[in-house]
């Protein structure tokens, strides 16, 4: 019994995991206590906005074109390094094609005057939501190689 303790390392795996939960916990703590306070800075018509944009980035991580799923699960079954890395590789590039369009066919909209907020703010939107998204994809990654610490 303590052979198969010493070769989990517990100490280290402890370690990784309160890395890992602080992490996670981060953006709870936000959601309790920086929200209400941003409400309150910001009045109900800007924390509008704020809410909006929160609520498309959780959608926009659900809804990964299955990334993060298909990184995950290749990295956790594959041993062999140059597959991981292929997998890794293709799914990072169809985010990045996902929203070039994505920032593409806003930009058209917008000069079109078909949006009503400024071409700058939609921007820098899009590619808040690149950024996210492309780092969860990366987040279930280093979780697959059980680089725990690191994804926390």
């Amino acid at each position: 019994m303590s052979g198969l303790l010493r070769k989990l390392n517990i100490k280290a795996l402890g370690l990784d995991l309160l890395f890992l939960y602080a992490g996670k916990s981060g953006s709870v703590i936000v959601g309790i206590f920086v929200l209400p306070l941003y409400q309150k800075i910001m009045g109900p018509s800007n924390f509008g906005v704020v809410a909006l944009l929160l609520s498309i980035q959780a959608f926009l991580l659900m809804v990964d074109l299955g990334a993060s799923t298909v990184v995950g699960r290749n990295l956790a079954a594959n041993s062999d390094r140059l597959i991981s890395a292929r997998t890794m590789f293709a799914a990072q590039m169809n985010l990045h094609l996902f929203y070039i369009l994505l920032l593409g066919g806003f930009v058209v909209l917008s000069l079109a005057g078909v949006l009503s907020f400024p071409l700058v703010d939609g921007f820098l939107a899009v590619v808040f939501f690149w950024a996210v998204t492309v780092q969860n994809v990366s987040q279930s990654a280093l979780l697959a190689m059980r680089k725990y610490a690191l994804a926390g």
